[in-house]
């Protein structure tokens, strides 16, 4: 014959365990709405990674890792070298010029726009005029640094919103997962609070 007996124990850890649960359960809900609504606003704005990109070429950005692919490729094009065909034929040295202009920063690019913003003051000091072949020159080069210095702005934009889509994403992901540990520590203290089972047996005595 056997008894089995439950000792009750201390109701505060159970409840405890109880909240827990529930913080969990809302973390996780709350971080999977946050990631459902951050594609949700990525899909609006019909991105499509673009065909040069290093990977997801084509795809439409919808995710951390489409968002950070096109991120990257449009600091590759905002950095890229100009075309010397798209410069004005005002400047002598296009090619070597477009190489200065390739893979500045915002701040380098703006550097070398008033370096040609200077060089046309200076001309004009000496008493070049505005149809001066070298003034012509300088005050071009002065515009395409100007044009260019926008164009990596622009791009700087662009990035840090897709930027911001990938860190939302990664902070939901972190909130349902601590939102699963919670639970499963929140479950575990359930358990354990329900106190120990102690089983005994009662010898039968033999007539």
């Amino acid at each position: 014959m056997s008894t089995t007996v439950t000792v009750n124990q201390n109701k505060t850890p159970k409840l405890l365990g109880l909240i827990v649960t529930i913080l969990g359960a809302v973390m996780l809900v709350a971080g999977l709405a946050v990631y459902i609504f951050a594609s949700g606003y990525l899909k609006d704005e019909r991105i499509t990674v673009s065909a040069d990109a290093a990977s997801f070429a084509g795809k439409q950005v919808a995710g951390p890792f489409t968002a950070f692919a096109q991120a990257d490729i449009i600091n590759t094009h905002a950095l890229a070298v100009p075309d010397v065909a798209t410069l004005d034929p005002a400047i002598s040295n296009a090619a070597e010029f477009a190489e200065e202009l390739g893979n500045k920063t915002y701040a380098e690019l703006g550097g070398i726009g008033n370096k040609y913003k200077d060089e046309v003051t200076a001309l004009k000091s000496g008493g070049a005029t505005d149809e001066d072949p070298a003034v012509v020159e300088a005050q071009a080069k002065a515009d395409a640094a100007g044009a260019k210095r926008t164009s990596v702005m622009n791009g700087s934009f662009l990035r840090a919103s897709l930027f911001t889509s990938v860190v939302s994403f990664g902070v939901a992901t972190l909130v349902m997962g601590v939102g699963v540990v919670f639970g499963l520590t929140g479950y575990a203290i359930i358990r354990l609070s329900d106190g120990a089972v102690v089983e005994t047996k009662k010898a039968v005595a033999s007539e």
